[in-house]
């Protein structure tokens, strides 16, 4: 039995999809795509993710009472909730079995995940570091560069594996854009430590994902195995509230956020944060 089936309220679970990657690169709209998915629920960060995949990662004495509180404050943002969980206490419906972590803090935690005894899927986007750092610095209330760099001196090997990057990050006097540049170079570069723990992993821009998304959400389902037909790109039938960050979880998918980071920097800035994203930035097609 998985660290996660032996759970009260999680036996059905069959398989974890965990979506990664760095902050403000789609993984809020990516995690809502899938978690509507019939047979899905979706977990997201403020709903104590972390400090479950903790307990439950390192079989503390706590992981239940912890999965009775992330399973009730899943519930509250499901309109349908009848159909994906039960009708009195915390666990989810035996229809249910795939568990959707919007996690990308976990990104750094490959090992942990490749521990939890259940077949894993990894999504991991990519969006434009012009449009991640501009999120970043328009988002005053949330300290991305402290957070990233907290996490970050939790993993001495990345530190040294990226050890310019992180000096940088480390560095309180550099300017706040190119700090941030350099958290999105690594946190959009870690694919290899999935790979290396032997998980699936997908991985695709932002960008072509918003162009296409009923083809992407039908490339997903496959990759993760889902069954069932249904729910599509049609999320925001599916939700009430909102998401991380303040999203409005019942705003369809669209293209018009794409090129806010034109209107928020200057061409100079916006052409010194894609120098400071190299050379991950131009792996990825963004180049100009």
């Amino acid at each position: 039995m998985s660290k996660i089936t032996s759970l009260k309220g999680l036996e059905a679970i069959k398989r974890l999809v965990i979506v990664v990657g760095c902050q403000r690169s789609g993984t809020t709209l990516l995690g809502q795509v899938i978690g509507a998915q019939p047979g899905c629920v979706l977990i997201d960060e403020f709903e104590g993710l972390y400090p479950w995949f903790h307990a439950v990662a390192d079989q503390m004495p706590d992981a239940q009472m912890l999965t009775a509180k992330l399973i009730a404050q899943a519930r509250e943002k499901y309109g349908d909730f009848a159909r994906r969980f039960v009708e009195h206490g915390a666990g989810l419906d035996a229809a249910v079995e795939t568990l959707v972590l919007k996690a990308p803090n976990l990104t750094f935690e490959a090992a942990k995940v490749a521990g939890l005894g259940l077949p894993v899927y990894v999504i991991y986007p990519v969006r434009d570091p012009r449009a991640v750092v501009a999120s970043m610095l328009r988002l005053k209330n949330i300290n991305f560069v402290e957070n990233q760099r907290r996490f970050l001196q939790g993993h001495p090997k990345l530190i040294t594996d990226y050890q310019s990057a992180f000096g940088v990050i480390d560095d309180d006097t550099s300017p706040l854009w190119k700090r941030a540049a350099k958290v999105w170079m690594i946190k959009s570069d870690l694919a290899q430590i999935f790979v290396d723990q032997a998980l699936p992993l997908l991985q695709f821009t932002y960008e072509d994902f918003v162009a296409a998304p009923f083809e992407w959400t039908d490339k997903i389902r496959t990759y993760c195995n889902l069954n069932g037909a249904g729910a599509a790109c049609a999320h925001q039938g599916v939700y009430i509230g909102k998401g991380p960050g303040g999203t409005d979880r019942q705003r369809p998918v669209d293209a018009i956020s794409l090129r806010h980071w034109q209107q928020d920097l200057s061409a100079d800035l916006a052409a010194n944060i894609l120098a400071a994203s190299q050379p991950v930035a131009t792996r990825f097609g963004y180049d100009g």
